[in-house]
């Protein structure tokens, strides 16, 4: 027994070395998350789109490949009922900067502005409507990953990263863009006739159940038409970020808006130049969730074919700007 006594020594203190290396690891992490939550603003209310009775799993890994030990991923898987959304974020432990890497079901392909939208359509879901828990309301689709979705004979069903779908479209020309649209739509100008003198226009679908929108005047200026309505609608979801349009500092937000009798949703991206000399905001207005998963693809195209014109000079077959 003597003779074994060196062994076990050695044995326990190898056990708890390694115990409080474990702990020394868990307790870095923990901290990393701390700082990152306090950092980034949409991390704080994270759990708010859980609700009660939904629940928020965290955890922090490196990248795989990256060599940068400053950097790291901060992932939140969110579940309520059977719904559940991953959410990942890049972060710098050194600047304390993060980024959004994706946003989607678990394992499912998408793209920044799909991302923004699986959030949005997320949150909604929880907030207003609550868990599905396997139930579906009455006459309401069953919703299926986009690549699986059947859509109508006159597109062709997107692929599950979200490209933008083939579909019969036309040319919407304002006074300061063009912009492409399905063209079984119905077009609304909102802030002037004719057409080529509009900087803000309306496009939908031919039962109204969806709504595309733009504003894209010559330099700065209001939406008109997207104002909240405080007594029928309430926003659920804002989120804002540094970024770069056509060259220009600026920031980027993304809102969403719901009617209070869950008849409607709104979500706008907007973006408004540092010194506020060019403003644009598209976006779309949808009456369930199987119409956002029926139109996601043609509002692809239609934020893409998106071309601003400085000088009102609209190119034509005869025209050159």
């Amino acid at each position: 027994m003597e003779s074994l006594k060196p062994l076990v020594t050695s044995f326990l203190v190898f056990l708890i070395c390694a115990f409080v290396s474990a702990c020394d690891y868990l307790s870095s992490d923990a901290q990393v998350l701390n700082e990152f939550r306090e950092s980034t603003p949409f991390a704080k209310e994270v759990g708010q789109c859980v609700g009660a009775t939904g629940n928020v799993e965290w955890r922090v890994f490196q990248p795989p490949g990256n060599k940068n030990p400053k950097l790291k991923v901060i992932e939140a898987t969110l579940t309520k009922g059977e719904d559940r959304l991953n959410i990942q974020w890049f972060y710098n432990l050194e600047t304390k900067i993060s980024e959004m890497a994706y946003a989607g079901k678990p394992g499912e392909a998408t793209n920044r502005l799909f991302m923004v939208m699986n959030i949005g359509l997320f949150c909604v879901q929880s907030i207003i409507t609550g868990p599905k828990a396997g139930l579906k309301s009455e006459g309401e689709a069953p919703q299926q990953p986009v690549a699986e979705q059947k859509l109508p004979s006159r597109t062709v069903a997107p692929q599950s990263s979200g490209a933008p779908v083939e579909a019969k479209t036309a040319t919407y020309k304002g006074a300061y863009f063009e912009i492409t649209f399905p063209a079984d739509f119905n077009v609304r100008p909102l802030d002037a006739t004719p057409s080529m003198k509009t900087s803000a226009a309306l496009f939908s679908s031919p039962d109204g159940a969806m709504e595309f929108y733009i504003f894209s005047p010559q330099w700065g200026g209001d939406a008109p038409g997207i104002s909240i309505h405080p007594e029928t609608e309430i926003e659920i979801s804002r989120k804002s970020e540094k970024g770069r349009s056509s060259g220009v500092e600026g920031t980027y937000t993304w809102t969403t808006i719901t009617a209070k009798d869950k008849s409607y949703t709104r979500m706008y991206q907007d973006f408004l130049s540092t010194d506020a000399s060019i403003h644009w905001v598209i976006g779309m207005k949808y009456k369930s969730d199987a119409t956002l998963q029926q139109f996601k693809g043609q509002y692809a195209n239609f934020k893409a074919s998106l071309k601003q014109f400085s000088d009102g000079c609209v190119p034509t077959s005869s025209t050159v700007c």
